[in-house]
């Protein structure tokens, strides 16, 4: 996982952005991208829609995009999560959801239309999470883990950029019965490819 020290000057933390993200940043603000945060169960829908429209774009599907949206409001009612739009003239192009925790702001998704061919509603969205964790007193902001390979992972790569530390994240499971987890690590090896 990549982790930035939120209690590090806002300055230095923008220094520490690669020069491309910082660019995309700029380029987002000079297209007159307009940043809201959800404040109403419509602007959750609206959200949960563009997440199940990213989601058929990785091959995927929800049956119920709106199963947990009770949930999703209560928590972000309580400050649990937060989540953040961006719009192009007028139309929502990207999204992000972040988790509150224990003074750590954790990216659980940034989702895109991928209706514009250039999109920096990611990017900027993603500065905008950066300076909303500073502004309201969080320790840290975490951009979650991601598989470590070889290979040049997108994923890994994108949350590089924004000049946090990497950190080992490890899962820990306790196993109560052996053979149900045999089983389980079998399928997921079954599925997952």
């Amino acid at each position: 996982t990549y982790i930035i020290d939120m209690l590090k000057p806002i300055d230095e933390i923008w220094k520490n952005v690669a020069r491309k993200a910082r660019g995309d940043v700029n380029r987002a603000k000079r297209r007159n991208l307009i940043i809201k945060k959800i404040n109403t169960f419509d602007d959750l829908k609206q959200y949960l829609l563009l997440h199940n429209t990213w989601v058929k774009t990785k091959g995927l599907e929800l049956s119920d995009p709106f199963r947990d949206i009770e949930e999703l409001w209560k928590n972000h009612k309580k400050g649990m999560e937060q989540f953040f739009l961006a719009y192009k003239d007028d139309k929502l192009i990207s999204a992000v959801r972040i988790v509150c925790f224990n003074g750590i702001a954790y990216t659980n998704f940034v989702v895109s239309s991928d209706s514009e061919s250039t999109n920096l509603g990611g990017s900027y969205l993603t500065w905008y999470a950066l300076e909303w964790a500073k502004d309201n007193g969080f320790k840290l902001y975490d951009f979650s883990g991601g598989k470590k390979s070889s290979d040049k992972n997108l994923l890994l790569f994108y949350k590089k950029k924004w000049g946090g530390s990497e950190y080992s994240h490890y899962n820990l499971v306790k196993i109560k019965k052996k053979y149900h987890y045999k089983i389980y690590e079998l399928l997921f090896i079954l599925f997952r490819y």
